[in-house]
């Protein structure tokens, strides 16, 4: 399909649910275990109605928003995707792009397949970085340090995932590390020629760039991808971690993840700038309540 032709939301989905492979699909789609989550997301957006007041004058329409000092056109952001690559080469900075021509921010994922330093010079004022925590602190140091000197301007710290969630779908597909693709996935993906194609053409499994340097010299992309898994989630990151990250980190610092009122009064007590409420898109713990669900309750307790 061509994009251009698409009218909604759903016709990109239906287009990409054509072009990829179930195994790439179901990791962008899917939650984890019953998928609860992902259906109380959605819900959580249903159960809202916006009430219209007529008569007002809407001939020219403003919707810039400030942030950190910055005005951006629109109260949106793209935020981290991570393995982008793997449904389109070059994904990362695509995004970042259209990001920086819509006048937007761009959250760099952790798990991005461009690194922090290309992000830089494509979108300097519209890229964010996000940091996952590393078992090995100086990694996580490192990346810290690399983003401060690409001149990145935001920081975002992402703390809910302490452990790996049960995400069945990759379970059932093969797509873990190490990789466990079953014949009907290999199978599967026959049927989408235009994809392998690519995926051929650009090398194969794409490279973590941001990891790559932690990594052996000369290690594969199979490699990175298996010392990320050793690395991530770093199941002993506490508070000590932030306020390390806060002493390391000169400029804004946000945090993502934060579901819980007292975890976000803590957050702003330790020199957060700014808090994302997220339950990781339903991807991490099925019984958690939506964004939209845990917002006001940290709304009324931070301002």
């Amino acid at each position: 399909m061509n994009l251009e032709k698409a009218i909604n939301i759903e016709d990109m989905h239906r287009a990409a649910k054509r072009r990829l492979p179930r195994i790439a699909f179901d990791f962008i789609e899917g939650g984890l275990e019953d998928e609860h989550g992902l259906s109380r997301n959605i819900e959580g957006f249903l159960r809202h109605r916006l009430v219209p007041r007529y008569l007002v004058d809407v001939d020219r329409i403003d919707q810039t928003a400030s942030l950190f000092g910055r005005t951006y056109a629109s109260p949106f952001g793209i935020g981290p995707t991570g393995l982008a690559a793997l449904f389109r080469p070059g994904a990362d900075l695509m995004l970042a792009e259209a990001a920086r021509d819509a006048n937007i921010p761009f959250v760099m994922s952790g798990t991005s397949t461009a690194s922090i330093e290309a992000l830089a010079k494509v979108a300097p004022e519209h890229g964010w970085y996000q940091l996952y925590g590393a078992r090995d602190r100086k990694i996580s140091e490192d990346l810290i340090r690399r983003t401060r000197e690409a001149g990145l301007g935001t920081l975002m710290l992402t703390v809910d995932v302490p452990v790996s969630g049960k995400r069945e779908r990759n379970i059932r597909n093969g797509l873990r590390r190490p990789m466990r693709m079953t014949a009907s996935s290999y199978l599967e993906a026959l049927c989408h020629p235009a994809w392998i194609v690519d995926y051929l053409r650009n090398g194969g499994t794409p490279m973590f760039e941001n990891w790559k340097p932690y990594a052996r010299p000369g290690a594969s992309a199979d490699e990175v991808a298996d010392l990320v898994g050793q690395q991530t989630p770093a199941s002993d990151q506490t508070w000590r971690d932030f306020e390390n990250f806060r002493r390391l980190w000169p400029r804004r610092l946000a945090i993502k993840g934060i579901m819980h009122p007292a975890d976000a009064l803590r957050a702003i007590e330790l020199g957060a700038d700014g808090i994302v409420v997220s339950n990781h898109g339903g991807r991490q713990l099925d019984r958690s309540p939506s964004a939209v669900e845990g917002f006001p309750g940290i709304r009324h307790a931070v301002g």
